[in-house]
């Protein structure tokens, strides 16, 4: 039997701390949920229930939440079994004195136990968004003898994926140094490139405007599509040597 295939893509943000981006992936395109009415009916239907009719499925399902209610109003949490339990929260904040306002409310939250635990071994899952997010392979001199990441200021080649597309609206390039001592990656950037003598799905090619000092950088491409999203790669370590 095939796998449930989930889709999923890759967001990303900046540390607040570093400054440097973060990529979290992030399920996409979920199938509608669907009911505990349709859970209990499947449930006897697979004859895990025994001794109930199809139709009495919806009851079965408006009585365990009415209950459920019931019992959080008369401030208990419910625990189903090791699948999950639910217990009462209050939200907002207070004071010293432990004030309530109507800023605090009451909520309800559900924690799921070691019965609902998944493996992700068990779907199939698919990068949705690989097509556009760059990534660095490595840079090299457009000279005999280069050896790479390990960069002069002569013409530099940049190797990786989805660099540029036909339709992009900007292609940009930014070498971030790196402190000697610390390895603190400086927060601005020490040279950006917006132009190039070549660009490509997979190879970047521009000549320094200026000299780059000697040390090590952390380099990043950025590429903004057609419809104004922007991605950007993740830190690649480079050496330019004087």
């Amino acid at each position: 039997m095939a796998k449930p295939k989930l889709y999923y893509e890759v967001r990303q943000t900046v540390s607040p701390t570093t400054g440097q981006p973060i990529f979290w992936p992030a399920i996409i395109d979920r199938d509608q949920s669907i009911t505990l009415e349709d859970v209990i009916r499947n449930a006897i239907d697979r004859g895990v229930i025994a001794g109930l009719k199809v139709s009495a499925a919806k009851q079965i399902a408006d009585a365990v939440c009415q209950q459920m209610y019931e019992e959080f109003k008369g401030a208990r949490g419910v625990k189903f079994g090791n699948y999950f339990y639910a217990r009462l929260y209050l939200d907002g904040q207070s004071d010293d004195t432990g004030k309530l306002t109507k800023d605090n409310h009451i909520n309800v939250r559900f924690v799921n136990g070691a019965g609902f635990k998944l493996d992700r071994s068990d779907f199939s899952l698919e990068f949705a968004n690989s097509d556009v997010i760059p990534s660095l392979q490595f840079l090299i001199n457009d000279a005999d003898g280069a050896e790479r990441d390990m960069l002069s200021n002569d013409a530099i080649m940049v190797n990786g994926k989805n660099l540029y597309a036909a339709d992009d609206t900007a292609t940009h390039l930014a070498f971030y140094a790196v402190d000697a001592e610390t390895g603190a990656v400086s927060p601005t950037p020490e040279l950006e490139v917006a132009g190039f003598s070549s660009r490509g799905p997979n190879l970047l090619v521009f000549t320094p405007e200026h000299q780059i000092a000697a040390g090590k950088y952390m380099v990043r491409a950025t590429r903004t599509l057609i419809d104004g999203k922007t991605y950007e790669s993740g830190n690649h370590e480079i050496t330019v040597i004087a």
